[in-house]
């Protein structure tokens, strides 16, 4: 089980770390043409089963900039009241009783960095350094599914040029060699929409097997500022949907 969820979560990371690269971004000195500021019109028309049928109406962001300096990046997670408040998404999440949120110390281990940096100086470090973070990791105590949400940070060209459906297009046209990469076969690999907080985003679905047992994924993408937060689902059994998982997320209070 331990190898299996090594192996989700390098494929959760690999659905924002794709978009990133320097061969797929333009502003990253490669001097590789940039996508397209319009919406993509050559991608999938079929959405999730489980996702809305229509995709967002609103037009992409034409500006951008930093999140708000007052606004955490790590947010908040009460034990007692087992709540997550993520205030980049303006959302609290409430997860059911058998999902166990990962504490310091053991984010810090999937960043790769000390449990001492685990903290808003920290987070904002590692985002300038590596581009990307995993600020939350949840995690199914018995079935192995998950939930985590990545910050990408944006370059100040990136930020302009690329709304939410650019960076749903880019990232889809890499996912099924990089997953199969990591080791999922049959992997399958559409986008469409997910509502997150009663909103509707651009999302990616994608589905196979890992040793032989079925899983499958989805991401919602939310654009903030200069940073896309991507929430990641991961479910292994088939009783359960990505949009029931995204519906644990409510608007945040006040």
């Amino acid at each position: 089980m331990k190898r299996l969820l090594s192996m989700l979560l390098a494929a959760a990371m690999l659905l924002t770390l794709a978009a990133c690269s320097p061969a797929t971004l333009k502003g990253a000195g490669t001097g590789t043409a940039a996508p397209s500021t319009q919406e993509p019109t050559d991608a999938p028309t079929e959405t999730p089963t489980e996702a809305p049928t229509e995709a967002p109406t609103e037009a992409p962001t034409t500006e951008a900039t930093e999140a708000p300096s007052d606004v955490s990046l790590l947010g908040a997670y009460d034990a007692e009241s087992n709540v997550y408040i993520s205030e980049m998404l303006s959302a609290s999440f409430y997860p059911d009783s058998d999902w166990t949120v990962y504490g310091a110390e053991e984010l810090a281990d999937l960043n790769g960095i000390s449990a001492s940096q685990i903290t808003e100086e920290g987070a904002a470090q590692l985002l300038k350094e590596e581009g990307s973070a995993l600020i939350v990791f949840c995690s199914a105590d018995v079935l192995g599914d998950s939930i985590n949400i990545t910050y990408e940070k944006l370059s100040a060209v990136n930020a302009l040029m690329i709304s939410e459906e650019n960076y749903v297009s880019i990232v889809s046209g890499k996912l099924e060699e990089q997953l199969t990469e990591q080791g999922l076969e049959d992997v399958q690999v559409q986008t469409g929409a997910y509502q997150l907080c009663g909103k509707t985003y651009p999302a990616i679905q994608t589905s196979g097997t890992i040793n032989g047992v079925p899983i499958q994924q989805g991401l919602a993408c939310v654009k903030v500022g200069s940073y896309m937060v991507v929430v990641t689902v991961t479910l292994l059994r088939d009783d359960l949907q990505v949009q029931d998982v995204l519906d644990l997320f409510v608007p945040m209070e006040g």
